[in-house]
This record gives structure tokens, C-alpha cells and sequence, in this order.
């Protein structure tokens, strides 16, 4: 586990840690939803204008930044007050190299099996901007640069390493809640949530939750395995970019867009 922990005792979980746990995790998801949306309304009413006419990447990389700020600071009082140890160092380097390599081939398979499926079910959107050397080589810069790091701070550093220290325990079956509480909260962040004259309306992909879950928790472990962050912002970068990519190459030279 996390140094976060290492010096204390494991501890039972009684009803009144159970509460302070379940607290714990509604202020997490609050913050993250709180996070999400003071991004985009900050970048959303800003006019890009001839630096990216069709707001491919550019709203989008405004928002992730100012996401990430917004969670640096409950990190750093945190840090501070409670000696949380957010994973911010080399950590395991070996493993974490390892298991990113392994991870880029898997999700290099899975991106094209599933591309092949969901064109063949009829089952891919068409995008929402055209595919020029502007708009590919902006978006793929924000899954790399931005996408990884900012979501990774806020969905998975901050909540994993926090409830680790409310939890107090350093039991296997404690840190495998944690990470699957934690994966499950990053899915319910991909819930488009909008409010009307009905009231509440949201729309949603399944897939898209279940792969966001799958490999939140894959990423968590990661996270509590390598000691660091940053090989789970790798992943979740390289899992971006490859969706991203491998989807605009059989859209030009398979499809001919």
C-alpha cells in the first residue's frame, strides 16, 4: 500500500467507520462532478476562433486543465495536513514500465477488435468535426498530453490515496474496494448529466461505462502496485490515443473520409 497508511494499524471496519467511509466517498464524488463542471463552464464560453474554428481540442484541453488545477488543491492541503502520500515519484519503475508496455499491447488489440465490431453492427458515431491536420493533430496532443494526467489526478490519485487513509487498513480485500469504489465513481463520470424544463436527463454509452470501470480498476491497482501515478496517467493517455488514432486511420484509409 500507499506510505499513507504504513504505519497504522489494520482497522476493523465498524458502523462508524463504515459511515465515515460512505461520507468520504459522496464528498469525492461531489468534488469530482464540482471539478468537471466549473471546467467546462470556464472553457465552453471562450471563442477559439482560427486556433480551432471547429472546437475539436481546444475547449476540451481548457477544461482538463482547469480540472486539474481544481484538484491540486485539495491534494496539496491534503498532502499537507495528513501526510498523504498522492504517488507523485518514480515509484516501481521496472513493474511500471512493464506493465505499461503490457497494457499499450493489450489495449492495441482491443482498440481494433472493437472497431471492427462496431462497424460491422453499425455501432460508430460519425465525428463532430472534420477530420483536418488541425483537428487530428489537436485532439491526439490532448489525449496525450492532457487526458492521462488531469483525469488521472482527479479520478484516481486524489480518491484512491484518500480513502486509503479514512479505511486505515492495509488488508488486500480493503485496497481491492477502494480501487473497484474508485472505478466505479470514473464510470459514473462518463453519465452525460444535463438539467431541462422536465427536470434531470442524462444519456449515457454502456460500453463505455464498462470500459471506463474496467480499466479504472486496472489503473487503480496499477496506482497502489508501482507506488506512482504517473504509470496509470501512461496508460490512460496510450488508451486514449489509440482509440483516438487507430479510429481516424480506418476512418481516412478504410472508409475514405
Amino acid at each position: 500500500m500507499m506510505e499513507t497508511i504504513r504505519s497504522e494499524s489494520p482497522a476493523k471496519m465498524t458502523p462508524a467507520r463504515i459511515i465515515g467511509i460512505f461520507f468520504a466517498v459522496i464528498g469525492i464524488f461531489a468534488f469530482q462532478q464540482f471539478a468537471s463542471i466549473v471546467g467546462s463552464r470556464i472553457s465552453d464560453p471562450i471563442n477559439y476562433g482560427s486556433l480551432d474554428p471547429s472546437r475539436a481540442f481546444l475547449p476540451v484541453s481548457v477544461h482538463h486543465v482547469i480540472q486539474a488545477l481544481i484538484a491540486l488543491v485539495p491534494l496539496l492541503i491534503l498532502g499537507k495536513l495528513f501526510r498523504i502520500d498522492f504517488g507523485f515519484r518514480k515509484g516501481e519503475v521496472r513493474l511500471g514500465m512493464k506493465i505499461v508496455g503490457i497494457m499499450s499491447a493489450v489495449l492495441f488489440v482491443y482498440t481494433i477488435l472493437s472497431y471492427i465490431i462496431g462497424y460491422a453492427f453499425d455501432l460508430i458515431r460519425p465525428y463532430g468535426y472534420p477530420l483536418t491536420a488541425r483537428n487530428i493533430t489537436g485532439t491526439l496532443a490532448f489525449q496525450l498530453f492532457f487526458s492521462g494526467p488531469s483525469e488521472e489526478i482527479l479520478f484516481r490519485a486524489l480518491p484512491i490515496a484518500f480513502l486509503a487513509y479514512v479505511m486505515r487498513s492495509r488488508s488486500k480485500t480493503a485496497s481491492a474496494i477502494n480501487v473497484l469504489i474508485v472505478a466505479l465513481l470514473f464510470s459514473i463520470a462518463h453519465i452525460r448529466w444535463s438539467f431541462g424544463p422536465t427536470g434531470l436527463s442524462f444519456s449515457y454509452d454502456v460500453i463505455q461505462l464498462i470500459f471506463a470501470f474496467a480499466l479504472g480498476s486496472v489503473q487503480g491497482f496499477v496506482f497502489l502496485k508501482t507506488k506512482s501515478v504517473y504509470y496509470s496517467m501512461a496508460i490512460h493517455s496510450i488508451s486514449n490515443v489509440l482509440s483516438v488514432g487507430i479510429g481516424y486511420a480506418i476512418a481516412h484509409w478504410v472508409l475514405g473520409q
